[in-house]
């Protein structure tokens, strides 16, 4: 019985239709029930999940569970495009928000829109209906590099250290106690650039990442259509390292919203058309400080200035960061 359901349901997902009613029934968290439910769009983006288990929407009993022979991610990328990964098939599609912002759409299995009932840091819950009868889809969060879609380490280009730094880095002495000890008495440190500008042109950057540590170790990942993806892993000076967050604190970053969105018809407007803006998203941790900013429209085109308000002093962090790291 438990093996023939699943087939069922997967039989009925391919031959009925795209549900054509959006229903608002929450069946998530109860609590949820009280205010209207809605999803941040930015926080969807640059996300991935990993299937776990379809469920009976009414009783939460599973019918299909995730194994060896079922393989399923999902990909949600800056650029409003999705990527899956089905059993070694992998296929490509725009996704967006219904109006409401409680509803995902994206073609999979003749399926369109998914109502969202569940949405956290660590987990995605889609329904769907199928006659009378609705089901869920339940994800969990994962890393990039954890999906089927990341690169192969063997297969990225391979990018050498500048010499100089490398022949700096071998005049250090040897780690001792009172080294060590002065390693872990260094405050916290990390900030993690990604995205800004527009998706488009005749090499259009899929992935634009800066990830810096507290130790000044730094990782740049760049990935682009014609030329794929190129990663350098470097260092920068712990004491340069201190003076950008702490010109970062006195901007007043760890203040800033956390969004920053559109307030404008015409603003709204040109994040459905070409080339697409890719949000910005900057997180920066000093000790126990901690913020992460999201600008949903970042830098300018051929079209006008700038769509969104945020803070100026952010474009001078911005610039501050990449040239930490000879950008």
């Amino acid at each position: 019985m438990k093996f023939f359901l699943p087939i069922c349901l997967f039989v009925l997902i391919s031959i009925f239709p795209a549900p054509t009613s959006h229903a608002q029934k929450i069946t998530g968290d109860i609590s949820k029930m009280q205010n209207e439910f809605k999803v941040d769009e930015n926080l969807l983006m640059a996300t991935n999940w990993r299937y776990v288990k379809a469920a009976l929407a009414e009783t939460g009993e599973a019918i299909h569970t995730a194994d060896d022979n079922y393989d399923y991610f999902l990909s949600l990328k800056y650029d409003y495009t999705y990527e899956y990964y089905l059993n070694g098939k992998r296929d490509k599609g725009t996704w967006l928000l219904n109006d409401e912002s409680n509803e995902l759409y994206y073609n999979f299995r003749n399926i369109k829109w998914w109502e969202i009932v569940e949405f956290s840091e660590t987990e995605l819950i889609l329904e769907f209906k199928i006659g009378t009868r609705e089901y869920n889809y339940i994800f969990e969060r994962v890393e990039y590099k954890d999906t089927p879609f990341q690169q192969a380490a063997n297969n990225l280009p391979v990018v050498k250290v500048n010499d100089r730094k490398a022949r700096r880095r071998a005049k250090k002495p040897k780690k001792t106690l009172k080294n060590v000890s002065k390693k872990e008495e260094l405050i916290p440190i990390e900030i993690q650039l990604a995205g800004g500008g527009f998706y488009g042109g005749l090499n259009p950057i899929v992935k634009d990442f800066v990830h810096i540590k507290t130790s000044g170790r730094y990782i740049k990942e760049q990935e682009s259509l014609q030329n794929g993806s190129v990663k350098r892993v470097d260092d920068v000076e712990r004491e340069d390292l201190e003076r950008l967050v702490q010109f970062i604190e006195s901007k007043g970053f760890f203040d800033y919203d956390r969004t920053y969105d559109c307030v404008a018809g015409d603003c709204i407007k040109r994040k459905r058309k070409k080339p697409t803006p890719i949000p910005l998203r900057l997180s920066v941790r000093y000790g126990d400080e901690y913020n992460i900013v999201i600008v949903t429209i970042y830098g300018r085109d051929d079209r006008r200035g700038d769509y969104v308000q945020y803070p100026k002093e952010l474009d001078m962090i911005v610039a501050g960061i990449n040239k930490l790291i000879g950008e």
